[in-house]
């Protein structure tokens, strides 16, 4: 089983999907070692070309590009980070979700007592 948020995986990277702190837009992130990529290398230069490649393309059937960035971090620090991110976002959503049929269900439930006290004050 793929860990949570890991959408894929290629040649190049693994691709997650995330979600921005600060617009909660959702995103397919693709991480790329670049560890033994140096300048020049033609590992970089591969990753470069596909940088390049994907910056132009716009078509339907192809993920857009937003932008590329370069860190200097602990990729499976974050990797995780991102995850247990993830996990906890979906655990509120879940609470959310249960909170919510509770709520139905005692509007329910006191819908249907108020339409019985109805019917017999009728009769």
């Amino acid at each position: 089983k793929k860990g949570k948020g890991k959408l894929g995986q290629g040649s190049y990277g693994s691709v997650f999907k995330v979600k921005n702190r600060l617009d909660k837009q959702t995103y397919a992130v693709k991480v790329i070692q670049m560890r033994n990529a140096v300048e020049g290398s033609k590992r970089r230069e591969k990753v470069m070309r596909e940088i390049r490649t994907l910056s132009l393309m716009a078509h339907e059937n192809v993920v857009r590009y937003y932008q590329c960035w370069v860190e200097n971090v602990d990729v499976n620090a974050e990797v995780a980070k991102m995850m247990r991110d993830d996990e906890e976002e979906e655990d509120v959503e879940q609470e959310k979700e249960k909170n919510q049929k509770e709520l139905d269900k005692q509007k329910k439930r006191k819908d249907e007592n108020e339409s019985s006290n109805w019917d017999t004050a009728i009769s």
